[in-house]
Protein backbone atom coordinates (compact mmCIF):
# COMPACT_ATOMS: atom_id res chain seq x y z
CA UNK A 1 0.00 0.00 0.00
CA UNK A 2 2.30 2.81 -1.18
CA UNK A 3 0.62 6.61 -2.64
CA UNK A 4 1.88 6.67 -6.77
CA UNK A 5 4.35 8.77 -7.68
CA UNK A 6 3.12 10.12 -10.58
CA UNK A 7 6.41 11.46 -12.25
CA UNK A 8 8.45 7.30 -11.83
CA UNK A 9 8.91 5.69 -14.85
CA UNK A 10 5.58 4.19 -16.82
CA UNK A 11 3.68 7.30 -16.14
CA UNK A 12 3.43 9.95 -19.20
CA UNK A 13 2.08 13.17 -19.20
CA UNK A 14 0.29 15.33 -22.55
CA UNK A 15 -0.44 18.50 -21.64
CA UNK A 16 -1.39 20.76 -24.92
CA UNK A 17 -2.01 24.43 -22.59
CA UNK A 18 0.22 24.03 -19.72
CA UNK A 19 -2.92 22.98 -17.25
CA UNK A 20 -1.90 20.81 -15.31
CA UNK A 21 1.38 20.24 -13.21
CA UNK A 22 2.65 17.50 -10.59
CA UNK A 23 4.19 18.71 -7.49
CA UNK A 24 5.30 17.63 -4.21
CA UNK A 25 7.30 14.21 -4.22
CA UNK A 26 5.41 13.15 -7.33
CA UNK A 27 2.15 13.05 -5.60
CA UNK A 28 0.08 15.63 -6.33
CA UNK A 29 -1.58 16.94 -9.37
CA UNK A 30 -2.56 20.94 -9.80
CA UNK A 31 -4.40 22.13 -12.32
CA UNK A 32 -3.04 25.96 -11.78
CA UNK A 33 -4.69 27.11 -14.96
CA UNK A 34 -8.18 25.74 -15.55
CA UNK A 35 -9.17 22.51 -17.07
CA UNK A 36 -11.08 23.32 -20.00
CA UNK A 37 -13.38 21.28 -22.50
CA UNK A 38 -11.78 23.08 -25.48
CA UNK A 39 -10.13 20.52 -27.81
CA UNK A 40 -6.81 22.85 -28.28
CA UNK A 41 -6.42 22.31 -25.18
CA UNK A 42 -6.11 18.13 -24.20
CA UNK A 43 -4.21 17.15 -20.77
CA UNK A 44 -3.43 13.71 -19.45
CA UNK A 45 -1.36 11.65 -16.89
CA UNK A 46 -1.74 7.90 -17.27
CA UNK A 47 -0.25 4.73 -17.53
CA UNK A 48 -0.61 1.25 -19.33
CA UNK A 49 -0.48 -1.04 -16.01
CA UNK A 50 -0.65 -3.96 -19.33
CA UNK A 51 -3.73 -5.56 -20.92
CA UNK A 52 -6.61 -7.01 -18.48
CA UNK A 53 -4.97 -5.61 -15.32
CA UNK A 54 -7.86 -3.74 -13.73
CA UNK A 55 -11.25 -6.24 -13.65
CA UNK A 56 -12.34 -6.44 -9.65
CA UNK A 57 -11.13 -3.20 -7.67
CA UNK A 58 -10.46 -4.66 -4.05
CA UNK A 59 -10.46 -2.92 -1.16
CA UNK A 60 -10.04 -0.11 -3.64
CA UNK A 61 -8.54 2.55 -5.10
CA UNK A 62 -8.59 6.08 -3.56
CA UNK A 63 -7.16 9.72 -3.35
CA UNK A 64 -8.11 13.03 -2.42
CA UNK A 65 -9.46 16.60 -4.40
CA UNK A 66 -10.90 19.38 -4.05
CA UNK A 67 -12.16 21.99 -6.81
CA UNK A 68 -10.42 25.00 -6.00
CA UNK A 69 -12.21 27.06 -9.09
CA UNK A 70 -14.51 26.81 -12.24
CA UNK A 71 -16.50 28.23 -14.85
CA UNK A 72 -19.87 27.07 -15.75
CA UNK A 73 -20.04 23.58 -16.73
CA UNK A 74 -16.50 22.61 -15.83
CA UNK A 75 -15.55 18.52 -16.51
CA UNK A 76 -12.28 17.28 -14.67
CA UNK A 77 -11.92 13.32 -14.64
CA UNK A 78 -10.23 12.27 -11.32
CA UNK A 79 -9.78 8.43 -12.22
CA UNK A 80 -10.60 6.64 -14.91
CA UNK A 81 -10.02 3.57 -16.52
CA UNK A 82 -9.82 2.70 -20.27
CA UNK A 83 -8.62 -0.37 -22.52
CA UNK A 84 -7.82 2.46 -25.23
CA UNK A 85 -5.28 5.55 -25.33
CA UNK A 86 -5.88 9.34 -27.20
CA UNK A 87 -5.23 12.68 -26.48
CA UNK A 88 -7.80 12.69 -23.61
CA UNK A 89 -10.38 10.31 -22.64
CA UNK A 90 -13.01 12.25 -24.52
CA UNK A 91 -11.39 10.95 -27.60
CA UNK A 92 -12.42 7.10 -27.20
CA UNK A 93 -16.15 7.96 -25.54
CA UNK A 94 -19.23 6.40 -28.14
CA UNK A 95 -16.74 4.80 -30.27
CA UNK A 96 -16.83 1.00 -30.97
CA UNK A 97 -14.78 -1.55 -28.76
CA UNK A 98 -13.30 1.21 -26.82
CA UNK A 99 -13.90 1.12 -23.38
CA UNK A 100 -14.04 3.26 -20.19
CA UNK A 101 -15.16 3.74 -16.86
CA UNK A 102 -14.30 7.28 -14.94
CA UNK A 103 -14.89 9.17 -11.90
CA UNK A 104 -15.70 12.81 -12.82
CA UNK A 105 -15.46 16.10 -11.05
CA UNK A 106 -18.58 17.95 -12.36
CA UNK A 107 -20.82 20.55 -11.64
CA UNK A 108 -21.77 24.43 -11.78
CA UNK A 109 -22.42 26.38 -8.70
CA UNK A 110 -20.91 23.31 -6.42
CA UNK A 111 -19.16 20.21 -7.48
CA UNK A 112 -20.61 17.22 -7.60
CA UNK A 113 -18.42 13.60 -8.46
CA UNK A 114 -19.94 11.29 -11.04
CA UNK A 115 -19.14 7.86 -12.11
CA UNK A 116 -19.95 7.07 -15.30
CA UNK A 117 -19.19 3.96 -17.74
CA UNK A 118 -19.59 3.90 -21.49
CA UNK A 119 -18.25 0.44 -23.79
CA UNK A 120 -18.26 2.17 -27.03
CA UNK A 121 -22.49 1.22 -27.10
CA UNK A 122 -23.40 4.50 -27.57
CA UNK A 123 -25.33 3.55 -23.67
CA UNK A 124 -23.69 5.88 -21.32
CA UNK A 125 -24.43 4.73 -17.76
CA UNK A 126 -24.15 7.58 -14.74
CA UNK A 127 -24.87 8.07 -11.46
CA UNK A 128 -24.28 11.41 -9.34
CA UNK A 129 -23.68 12.68 -6.03
CA UNK A 130 -25.19 15.32 -4.08
CA UNK A 131 -23.95 18.61 -4.42
CA UNK A 132 -21.08 19.10 -2.30
CA UNK A 133 -18.44 22.08 -1.58
CA UNK A 134 -15.68 24.43 -3.28
CA UNK A 135 -12.48 24.24 -1.03
CA UNK A 136 -13.19 21.13 0.79
CA UNK A 137 -10.87 18.23 0.64
CA UNK A 138 -12.85 14.85 -0.57
CA UNK A 139 -11.50 11.36 -0.70
CA UNK A 140 -13.40 9.55 -3.23
CA UNK A 141 -12.57 5.26 -2.66
CA UNK A 142 -13.41 3.46 -5.81
CA UNK A 143 -14.59 -0.08 -5.92
CA UNK A 144 -15.54 -2.96 -8.76
CA UNK A 145 -17.01 -6.21 -8.28
CA UNK A 146 -18.14 -7.97 -12.01
CA UNK A 147 -19.78 -5.15 -13.79
CA UNK A 148 -20.97 -3.06 -10.79
CA UNK A 149 -18.65 0.05 -9.67
CA UNK A 150 -19.07 2.15 -7.10
CA UNK A 151 -17.99 5.18 -5.39
CA UNK A 152 -18.13 6.18 -1.58
CA UNK A 153 -17.25 9.77 -1.25
CA UNK A 154 -15.51 10.62 2.27
CA UNK A 155 -15.20 13.84 4.17
CA UNK A 156 -12.24 12.73 6.07
CA UNK A 157 -8.76 10.71 5.63
CA UNK A 158 -9.55 8.14 7.64
CA UNK A 159 -12.75 7.50 5.68
CA UNK A 160 -15.02 7.18 8.34
CA UNK A 161 -17.05 9.76 7.16
CA UNK A 162 -19.16 9.21 3.85
CA UNK A 163 -21.11 11.93 2.28
CA UNK A 164 -22.64 9.95 -0.32
CA UNK A 165 -21.93 6.33 -2.54
CA UNK A 166 -23.04 6.47 -6.65
CA UNK A 167 -22.61 3.41 -8.80
CA UNK A 168 -23.20 2.53 -12.15
CA UNK A 169 -23.68 -1.23 -13.63
CA UNK A 170 -21.47 -1.37 -16.91
CA UNK A 171 -22.38 -3.29 -19.78
CA UNK A 172 -20.12 -5.83 -18.97
CA UNK A 173 -17.12 -6.93 -16.66
CA UNK A 174 -14.58 -5.89 -18.79
CA UNK A 175 -10.87 -5.54 -18.17
CA UNK A 176 -8.88 -2.19 -18.42
CA UNK A 177 -5.46 -1.53 -19.05
CA UNK A 178 -4.76 2.37 -18.97
CA UNK A 179 -5.06 4.08 -15.25
CA UNK A 180 -5.92 8.20 -15.87
CA UNK A 181 -4.92 9.92 -12.85
CA UNK A 182 -6.30 12.93 -14.52
CA UNK A 183 -7.41 13.95 -18.00
CA UNK A 184 -9.77 16.92 -19.69
CA UNK A 185 -12.82 15.84 -21.59
CA UNK A 186 -12.62 18.06 -24.40
CA UNK A 187 -15.95 17.71 -26.20
CA UNK A 188 -15.21 21.39 -27.37
CA UNK A 189 -17.26 24.19 -25.60
CA UNK A 190 -15.60 27.48 -24.71
CA UNK A 191 -16.08 28.70 -21.10
CA UNK A 192 -15.97 25.72 -19.29
CA UNK A 193 -13.22 24.91 -16.68
CA UNK A 194 -12.23 23.65 -13.65
CA UNK A 195 -9.41 23.79 -11.39
CA UNK A 196 -8.46 21.13 -8.75
CA UNK A 197 -5.90 19.81 -6.17
CA UNK A 198 -5.68 15.78 -6.44
CA UNK A 199 -3.08 14.41 -4.72
CA UNK A 200 -2.07 10.86 -2.65
CA UNK A 201 -3.82 8.33 -5.18
CA UNK A 202 -3.30 4.79 -3.60
CA UNK A 203 -4.31 1.56 -5.62
CA UNK A 204 -3.86 -0.31 -1.99
CA UNK A 205 -2.45 -3.38 -3.72
CA UNK A 206 -1.61 -5.89 -1.11
CA UNK A 207 -3.73 -4.72 1.59
CA UNK A 208 -6.13 -7.38 2.42
CA UNK A 209 -7.31 -7.59 -1.86
CA UNK A 210 -5.30 -7.11 -4.78
CA UNK A 211 -6.19 -5.22 -7.94
CA UNK A 212 -5.35 -6.75 -11.05
CA UNK A 213 -5.99 -9.33 -13.26
CA UNK A 214 -7.39 -12.22 -11.05
CA UNK A 215 -9.38 -9.94 -9.97
CA UNK A 216 -20.40 13.27 -16.28
CA UNK A 217 -20.36 12.59 -18.22
CA UNK A 218 -21.43 15.69 -20.16
CA UNK A 219 -23.52 16.09 -23.34
CA UNK A 220 -22.41 17.08 -26.92
CA UNK A 221 -21.68 21.04 -26.15
CA UNK A 222 -22.99 22.31 -22.97
CA UNK A 223 -24.72 20.54 -20.85
CA UNK A 224 -24.11 17.11 -19.25
CA UNK A 225 -24.13 13.96 -20.62
CA UNK A 226 -27.67 12.10 -20.75
CA UNK A 227 -29.38 13.38 -18.03
CA UNK A 228 -27.04 14.68 -15.64
CA UNK A 229 -26.52 18.00 -14.52
CA UNK A 230 -26.54 21.21 -16.09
Amino acid sequence: MAVLDLTSTGWSEYDEAGNIAISGTGNEIVTGTDVSRLITEQCYIRRDYGSGYFGDISPGHKFKIRRTAHLSYGIYCALSYSNFIGDDLETGYGIASKNLLTLLFVGNAAPQFQIASSHGTGTLHTDTSITLSDSTDYWPLLTRSGATATAVIYDDEAQTSDVDTIQVTEDSAVTYQYLWASSSWADGPTGKTMSVVAADYDLQEGAGGATGKSNPLYGSLGGPLSGVIG
